[in-house]
């Protein structure tokens, strides 16, 4: 399950990705339009973590 949190400052969300957590990057654009980016460190990721990504992140 995914924990949805408040925006969080570059200092812990450089602790998540230090902690290997997978993270939702939301870009909110001038138009409305909102643009999501899943992301994790690279040394912690798993194939799992790309199976998630490729099915559940994409657009």
């Amino acid at each position: 399950m995914i924990d949805l949190v408040p925006p969080i400052s570059a200092d812990q969300l450089i602790s998540e990705f230090r902690r290997g957590e997978m993270v939702l990057l939301v870009l909110d654009q001038s138009d409305g339009e909102q643009t999501g980016v899943v992301a994790m460190a690279a040394e912690y990721c798993e194939a799992s973590h790309i199976t998630f990504m490729a099915r559940q992140a994409r657009g």
